[in-house]
């Protein structure tokens, strides 16, 4: 049954990490980039119902027949951990399971369910890794947090499930002596990826995507992956004459407003035209 299970899901696993077409429905990825030191990575999309039953019955751990919502907050958590750190093996990763198990108030999972369970995980885990750098500098993952939505229930449910998985990437401070920084994203091809910048950014121009297109006011760019890494070029953006004029004014105004404001709430002394209290000596 272990061996069933386990082969049934990586099949799934194997479309889900290549998300090959019409193993998820409408995925998607969007990049972001507000500074030079981070990335956010969101990729979402949708499994199809018969596609879900492999997924179930790997994270069915108590072998009921059913994935109860602490089953799947383990898995999630779990799943989260070894994307997060690829240091962590196999055996980690049943460790790593059988704490979080602990910690659930879920059912007791089997022993052969806790190791279906964080063998799927394990294996999920590395190839969603997407290799990510800034100025040939690889990204490290800061942060992972992964969502099933439609996973729970019985495992035979005819139901979608829709993911999501929003990785933080940091970097380290670029040593590119040019204003323009060179951003890479590995992707499987025809993905539509769609990557958006800060404020304080804008795209210069881009790489390897098909149909790409920048937006008017060069703060995003989309387009579909290839088999080649997709590249951007990122720069920080001019401050123009008029920007310059209105940061100044956002300065110095609440100190004029400051000024005003304590000349008039200030109180006046009145001098009046009254005769000396003393006769002067000298006239």
């Amino acid at each position: 049954m272990r061996s069933f299970c386990l082969q049934a899901a990586t099949v799934l696993v194997i479309l889900f990490l290549a998300i090959a077409p019409g193993a998820l429905a409408g995925t998607s990825v969007r990049a972001s980039v507000e500074t030079f030191r981070s990335l956010q990575l969101e990729t979402t999309g949708e499994i199809s119902a018969e596609g879900s039953h492999p997924w179930r019955a790997a994270i069915d751990a108590d072998r009921s027949g059913a994935v109860s919502t602490e089953e799947l907050s383990v898995f999630v958590s779990v799943l989260d951990a070894l994307v997060a750190n690829s240091s962590i093996d196999e055996l980690g990763a049943y460790g790593a399971t059988w704490a979080r198990e602990n910690a659930s108030g879920a059912a007791p999972f089997t022993l052969e369910g806790r190791a279906v369970l964080a063998e799927f995980a394990h294996s999920l885990a590395g190839p969603m890794r997407v290799a990510v750098s800034l100025d040939g500098v690889p990204g490290a993952i800061d942060r992972v947090q992964s969502s099933f939505t439609g996973l729970t229930g019985a495992v035979a449910d005819n139901r979608t499930v829709e993911a999501v998985q929003v990785v933080t990437y940091v970097f380290a401070r670029s040593s590119s002596s040019t204003g323009v920084h060179r951003v890479e994203l590995s992707l499987p091809a025809m993905v539509p990826l769609r990557l958006s910048v800060g404020g304080g950014l804008e795209v210069v121009t881009f790489e390897s995507l098909d149909n790409g297109l920048i937006d008017g006011g060069r703060t995003t760019v989309s387009g579909n992956t290839t088999e080649f890494p997709a590249v951007f070029f990122v720069r920080p953006r001019a401050v123009t004459d008029d920007a310059f004029m209105i940061a100044l004014l956002a300065i110095l105004a609440p100190a004029v407003l400051v000024g005003i404001v304590a000349v008039f709430a200030s109180p006046r002394i009145e001098i009046k035209d009254a005769p000396l209290p003393v006769e002067p000596r000298y006239k």
